[in-house]
């Protein structure tokens, strides 16, 4: 079976009725799905930790294929204002050390030839190696925009093609294949029930905000 976050979150409320979903079932698909991405994103830092092992022959510092979120023509715009030129990045993605989570950036025409990240770019600009990076698109990030050190426009890269390492991209769909490693689904599955249980206050259903449920509403 194809897993996606639809299937996942099914699942996962059959789990919490024992058996078919009631109609009057107090589990909100929509809110357990958020769960669920929830739970992917954390499932998908532990496997990468996992697979760094204790270093050596060991030390796995390849991504996680699956978790390769492609996304092609993404338009590059100019601030009117600042002149810089950048992307909206299509998606969140993951927080990795030196800013893995950007996997990929290239020119639509090359997809090839990778730009280059900039740690950075305030520093960058006053540093002799520049011009390198300024010939082949040294790139830096801010919240969710992507900017280059120079205008690229006026290379005439007006489209690129951008990967995230991501569990569960912001434009996946509720019925779309589910890049999760088949493997890990119990896990997820645990753990998002796990974030289902967790103790709650009792529903107050006068809505007054009277502690003494019990009281009230005997």
């Amino acid at each position: 079976m194809i897993d996606t976050l639809g299937t996942i979150a099914e699942r996962v409320i059959r789990r919490l009725s024992g058996g078919d979903i009631p109609s009057d079932s107090p589990y909100k698909m929509e809110f357990v799905i958020e769960d669920v991405r929830d739970a992917l994103a954390e499932d998908l830092k532990l496997e990468m930790l996992q697979r760094r092992g204790q270093g050596g022959g060991e030390d796995d510092r390849t991504p996680v294929t699956q978790a390769i979120a492609t996304y092609l023509n993404v338009a590059v715009k100019e601030d009117p204002i600042t002149k810089q030129v950048y992307i909206d990045l299509p998606s969140n993605y993951m927080s990795l050390k030196h800013n893995k989570g950007i996997h990929w950036v290239a020119d639509m025409r090359t997809p090839l030839v990778q730009m280059i990240p900039v740690a950075n770019a305030g520093v960058t600009v006053n540093l002799p190696h520049v011009d390198m990076e300024r010939q082949t698109y040294g790139f830096y990030v801010e919240g969710l925009k992507l900017l280059w050190i120079r205008n690229i426009l006026r290379d005439k890269v007006t489209k690129v093609l951008v990967k995230l390492i991501v569990a569960s991209a912001d434009t996946l769909g509720v019925d779309e294949p589910l890049p999760v490693l088949p493997e890990n689904v119990a896990r997820i599955i645990d753990r998002v029930i796990q974030m289902q249980m967790n103790p709650r206050l009792p529903q107050d259903r006068l809505n007054d905000n009277n502690p003494n449920i019990r009281a009230q509403n005997a």
